[in-house]
């Protein structure tokens, strides 16, 4: 009886002992968020207020990121004169992370809307006098 009953002690040990709940980690949000937008992403169209900027068509953003924090990091290449855009800088998560990056060091709320081969980012900025806000509109494509 005892012989009989020892493969069954076995699985049960194994069940038991066996799976760590370490083993099974949750992805971080910032990585999840990276997955979708991590690459390069060329310029489809840039709107200024509405009106298109044909400027920027050689305009392209890399996303990357590391595993040691919880940035987003990018570099760009194309920039015309007058860009918005920073050339390299780094993102955080905002509020709603389906949404919202926030540009660091300042937190610059930028919106976005991520798919598997379009990504779109909404940003308002303030003109050198500091009142007369504009706002961009990246549409951008693998």
């Amino acid at each position: 009886m005892v012989i009989r009953s020892l493969p069954i002690l076995f699985f049960f040990l194994v069940a038991l002992f066996g799976c760590h709940k370490d083993a099974i980690k949750e992805p971080r949000p910032v990585d999840v968020v990276l997955e979708r937008i991590k690459g390069t992403w060329r310029t489809d169209a840039v709107l200024l207020n509405g009106v298109e900027k044909p400027a920027y068509n050689d305009f392209t953003v890399t996303f990357s990121g590391k595993d040691t924090d919880d940035l987003i990091y990018f570099t760009t290449t194309g920039r015309p004169d007058g860009c918005d855009f920073p050339e390299s800088g780094s993102l955080k998560l905002g509020s709603n992370i389906e949404t919202q990056l926030l540009g660091q060091p300042d937190g610059w709320p930028i919106s976005y809307w991520a798919h598997d081969t379009h990504l779109e980012l909404y940003f308002t900025s303030s003109t050198s006098n500091g009142w007369d806000p504009s706002t961009w509109h990246y549409l951008l494509k693998r």
